[in-house]
């Protein structure tokens, strides 16, 4: 399982997010405050009888909620046109703070949802609630690489999903209610409803054509690729494959308790919400051949192991999956979802 954790957004400045409402987002730190319609830095504090402006990007939360208790000031655009009485400096109480997000990195993360500006208004009967310290969760796996997103926010196989499970739909989250059963006339896999806080909307059924993802704090079930992942004295097989046209051209290196060898030879499905795995056929070969031809295969996804047996029946060596893909040779591996 990945490894999250809930920190607050204001210390996940430059870090790929997840938050219930605005779903995967990369957030810059960059940070706007307005009172009134303008920009907090078009206001002036009186310190020690000085007006001094206000700088925001110096400002921590602590001195941003204190401004509630604070008079600011703006400078009179009519000062010194319309008499001597004008005053320079007007005084505003702050009942609000509108705290703008801004993100120069847009970013999508399986999910077509990405934070490009948003906004949000702290009054002051609520200014310890402040949004910008909002908990999101964070995943430093993510961090290291944005291409990987199919790996670890890959669509729920259907035979996971159950009734109460979170999902992310359109970048929002939501709470699968009923699980339809398959095949069904409508094509439909399940029914949800939006279910981060103030979520309006109602039931939406979700086909198999839906860009769905689980959400990341649930465990991931086991992949079936995960079999290919046992292994016994495979340095002493050591198989490899070389492709020729539809044919694999299968090698390994003979043991000396070995009776006979076995090549298994699979199939991988891989589609959104479905995997499966296909045995398709096993190559008995005898003990004194390390070889054998593997014809009449038309595309890719296949995967072989190979199998060493003694007189007793019993399991001495195995290897790796080893996956059939563009390499002209193709060897054992380690299979990770």
């Amino acid at each position: 399982m990945s490894n999250w954790q809930k920190i607050s957004l204001r210390d996940a400045v430059g870090k790929v997010v997840f938050d219930d409402e605005w779903g995967f987002i990369r957030f810059d730190g960059n940070v706007s405050y307005s009172v009134g319609g303008h920009d907090l830095s078009y206001y002036y504090l009186e310190e020690d009888g000085q007006k001094s402006q206000i700088r925001p990007n110096t400002y921590s939360v602590k001195d941003l909620i204190s401004l509630f208790s604070k008079q600011i000031y703006y400078r009179n655009q009519n000062y010194g046109y319309y008499g001597r009485n004008q005053q320079q400096y007007l005084s505003v109480a702050v009942e609000e703070i509108t705290v703008t997000l801004n993100n120069s990195d847009r970013y999508s993360y399986n999910t077509n949802r990405f934070l490009g500006q948003h906004s949000f208004v702290i009054k002051k009967k609520d200014k310890k609630r402040l949004e910008y310290l909002r908990h999101v969760w964070i995943c430093d796996e993510i961090q290291d690489d944005k291409s990987d997103s199919g790996k670890r926010l890959r669509p729920p196989l259907f035979k996971d999903l159950k009734v109460g499970d979170e999902i992310l739909l359109n970048g929002q989250k939501h709470l699968i209610g009923v699980v339809y059963e398959q095949p069904n006339e409508s094509g439909y896999m399940f029914a949800a409803t939006p279910s981060y806080e103030g979520a309006k909307g109602a039931s939406v059924n979700v086909t198999f054509n839906d860009t769905v993802c689980v959400l990341p704090y649930e465990e991931q079930s086991v992949p079936e690729t995960e079999q290919f992942n046992t292994y016994k004295n495979e340095f002493e097989l050591s198989p490899y494959i070389v492709k020729s046209g539809q044919c694999l051209n299968v090698y390994w290196n003979k043991i000396e308790d070995a009776a006979e060898y076995i090549v298994a030879l699979y199939k991988k499905y891989d589609r959104p919400y479905l995997q499966k795995i296909y045995h398709l056929k096993d190559y008995t070969v005898e003990r004194n051949d390390g070889f054998v031809s593997i014809d009449g295969l038309m595309d890719e996804g296949y995967i072989v192991t190979v199998r060493a047996e003694n007189r007793n029946g019993e399991e001495i060596a195995l290897s790796r999956g080893i996956p059939i893909n563009s390499n002209k040779q193709c060897i054992p591996q380690y299979w990770k979802e």
